[in-house]
């Protein structure tokens, strides 16, 4: 009895754990008019909320909007109601997997703009076309760089995620070595007695 009490809590730590700790690498494809971002991706982990590694290139220039997609900025009026409430990372990642595509009063968009004032612009946006005080809700992830840019340029358009790969938090790959090393022990000196 012991023993299987043993196998059964080592197998809980060997593939109960990583589960609930890891983290997924997105693409992100964009689509629209205009210059179109070349490449971007995200790594998301959904059991903290947050975003690592998050970078966006267009017109050549690189964008990390990892703080940004931590921290998502509204204009004062909270966020649309179709990220349901969610609040830093969490609400990031509801409107770049979709949550508000199709919402009624809804426009959801990534733009770019390059040349104004010697700044460029990279954005996703989500906003709710009802005012509300003197503020439509929003919510919108952006980096503005000062560099100066290669000439005028801007785009807009959609965009879908697509996972790539989960990883393990270190810690848990740890865990699962050690719980599967146990079972085969134990399983091991099972056999042998």
């Amino acid at each position: 009895m012991h023993r299987s009490a043993l196998i059964a809590l080592l197998l809980a730590t060997a593939f109960g754990i990583p589960a609930t700790a890891a983290s997924t690498l997105y693409n992100i494809n964009f689509s629209g008019s205009g210059v179109l971002p070349t490449a971007g991706s995200f790594t998301y982990n959904a059991g903290t909320s947050t975003f690592s590694a998050f970078s966006v290139t267009w017109d050549s220039f690189n964008f990390d909007l990892t703080n940004s997609a931590n921290s998502p900025n509204t204009a004062g009026a909270g966020f649309p109601p179709c990220i349901g409430g969610l609040t830093g990372g969490a609400a990031t990642f509801a409107m770049l997997s979709g949550a508000c595509n199709g919402a009624p009063n809804e426009s959801t968009n990534w733009s770019a703009d390059a040349g104004l004032s010697s700044i460029t612009l990279f954005q996703f946006l989500t906003v709710e076309n009802v005012l509300i005080g003197s503020n439509y809700p929003q919510l919108f992830i952006d980096v503005v760089k000062t560099t100066p840019p290669n000439g005028f340029a801007e785009g807009v358009g959609s965009w879908t995620i697509s996972a790539v790969t989960a990883t393990p938090e270190p810690s848990m790959a740890i865990l699962l070595t050690i719980g599967l090393a146990g079972i085969v022990v134990l399983l091991r000196k099972r056999v042998v007695t």
